[in-house]
């Protein structure tokens, strides 16, 4: 018989904190309905939970804690290979709404994240989308682009490269000499560049270029 209470019972259950570990294990079934996707997304979860979730075979559930931000982000490092790339977007693109301050993902899901080879078995997403998700979350904080400047990996270099104005000379002098990545023919990027002119520092004011003025014609 059809219990329309059921649903308000269960949602409120998922989000009361005093519930045992065992109970929120139940709510993560496919009949407790969307308790199990609000919870994983609205509050803090004990480990078994955690855990449960990450190896959860419905998709709506890892995406749902991929964007908690009440869980610890470095318990979240599997969602960055999951098999799905909607998955890999979701923990890449911040969790919603977005905050003022954004509490940054840690290095190595940034890194997992920045070289992956795809987007994800289900072929939903390019590695490049999710790139992009990653690059307008504010996840990624202003250290990790100084560091990767220097990383071993041309691709991190690449990745730092994009925000020119953090980095010092010397910095930007190995990010300018840095050939071409191998990411550069990937799925979903263009192929066919040159190592040379892969990447070109932004323009320079020069007294040249200073002394450029608009001169209108005379009649």
């Amino acid at each position: 018989m059809y219990d329309p209470l059921r649903g308000p019972w269960l949602r409120c259950l998922a989000l009361n904190p005093a519930a045992p570990s065992d109970v929120l294990l139940r709510l993560l079934d496919p009949a407790a309905g969307d308790a199990g996707p609000l919870m994983c997304a609205e509050r803090g979860l004990p480990d078994p939970v955690i855990d449960a979730a990450l190896r959860h075979p419905a998709r709506r559930i890892r995406q749902a804690l991929a964007r908690n931000e009440h869980v610890d982000p470095a318990r979240l490092a599997p969602l960055a290979t999951d098999p799905s790339g909607i998955v890999r977007a979701w923990l890449a693109g911040a969790p919603r709404p977005r905050r003022r301050a954004v509490r940054p993902l840690p290095d190595d899901i940034i890194i997992t994240l920045l070289t992956a080879r795809d987007g994800g078995a289900d072929g939903l997403l390019t590695a490049d989308e999710i790139i992009q998700e990653l690059d307008f979350s504010w996840q990624v904080p202003q250290a990790f682009h100084r560091a990767a400047a220097g990383h071993k990996n041309a691709e991190l270099r690449v990745h730092a490269a994009r925000q020119w104005h953090l980095l010092t000379r010397a910095q930007r002098e190995l990010c300018s000499t840095t050939p071409a990545p191998r990411y550069a023919k990937r799925p979903g990027r263009p192929t066919g560049r040159s190592t040379r002119t892969w990447w070109k520092p932004p323009f320079r004011r020069t007294a040249a270029s200073a002394s450029c003025t608009y001169s209108p014609r005379a009649p």
